[in-house]
């Protein structure tokens, strides 16, 4: 084996080799672990400690209403209110609130604030409103401040869900009406076509000649049809000649529903035109309160559960600043460690 295959085998890297070595080393590892952890505590001690102080809502839901995916429709009911928690209106309805008491709050814009709102929530229940400062006389006062402004945003919100639900059903009641005179208008308009074609076509037969029952069947059929139930309808059918009257006979009762259904027929076309607008301002209602509301369900309900102020309590992260500090000395070590056959190349 000649020099230069030596130093080849003498410059191959290990695995197996190297963590037998490492391991053989431990006190050097734990020594800059603890180093390491100490840094992070100490860092962790000259940052300055910021304070929490927590609020917290109840919120429920009547689950006795009727919906096709019920559970779907809550969580999602949840998220909204989410969105109402943490939505620009609350933030400045919340940083106006502080200004009115603190100048410091004017120079706060809702992108600074963000970051020191948390909301927990799982469910309906408990929903813990969390608030983070400096100080705790300014966190204390961000929670309360955050929490009535939540308070009066979801207020407002299902106050309009309640107006948008209102404006929904009149909307599906008009609509249905609609569906209804449409119907009708058909109707009238069918049997119109249907008593006239027989009227004319029988105009030339013998007036005493006596109606077959089909034919009487058929006509009693069609304006059945048209009466309705109120006093001119009822008069109608009281009118209907009796079975073996003659073709004459039938002749005026024909002709008096003929004149029946032009009378109706207008008011039902009307009222068919009218209904048109106002299924539309029923929509653009609902659409306009839904959308301020988040469409967040009128059986959705939110409460202040506390009426105690909040108290701040310090946070202190030392733990996790040792625990980093620990992290980032191991890694240390692993740099060095796997750095040291390039030092020795270098020497």
């Amino acid at each position: 084996m000649d020099i230069h295959e030596k130093v080849v085998m003498h410059n191959q890297w290990n695995v197996r080799e190297e963590i037998l070595l490492a391991t053989h080393r431990w006190p050097l590892i734990l020594l800059f672990i603890l180093v390491g952890s100490l840094i992070g505590l100490i860092i962790s001690c000259l940052l300055p400690h910021y304070y929490r102080a927590e609020t917290n809502l109840h919120v429920s839901y009547n689950a006795d209403a009727i919906f096709r995916n019920p559970d779907d429709y809550k969580n999602w009911n949840m998220e909204q209110l989410n969105v109402i928690v943490l939505s620009d209106n609350t933030l400045r309805n919340t940083l106006e609130r502080l200004a009115a008491a603190d100048p410091y709050w004017g120079d706060i814009t809702t992108e600074q604030l963000t970051p020191r709102l948390q909301v927990h929530w799982r469910s309906v229940g408990i929903w813990r409103l969390v608030a983070e400062d400096h100080q705790p006389d300014r966190a204390e006062a961000l929670a309360q401040a955050w929490k009535a402004a939540v308070l009066e945003e979801i207020t407002i919100a299902l106050e309009n869900a309640r107006l948008a639900q209102q404006y929904n059903d009149q909307f599906f009641a008009t609509a249905r009406a609609k569906v209804d005179a449409s119907l009708r208008a058909s109707t009238l308009s069918e049997a119109a076509t249907a008593l006239s074609g027989w009227r004319q076509s029988t105009a030339q037969s013998d007036p005493d000649q006596v109606l077959d029952n089909t034919n009487r069947w058929r006509l009693l059929s069609l304006v059945a049809q048209v009466a309705d139930s109120n006093e001119a309808g009822q008069l109608l059918m009281n009118q209907m000649p009796a079975e073996g009257d003659s073709i004459a006979m039938y002749h005026t009762w024909v002709d008096n529903a003929l004149v029946y259904i032009d009378t109706e027929l207008p008011i039902v076309e009307k009222h068919l035109a009218d209904l048109a607008p106002q299924a539309e301002m029923y929509y653009v209602k609902w659409g306009e309160k839904n959308h301020i509301a988040y469409g967040l369900s009128m059986y959705l309900t939110v409460e202040d559960v506390e009426q105690v102020k909040p108290v701040a309590k310090a946070v202190r992260l030392d733990s996790i600043a040792a625990l980093v500090g620990g992290c980032l000395g191991l890694i240390v070590w692993c740099f060095i460690w796997l750095m040291r056959p390039a030092i020795k190349e270098n020497r």
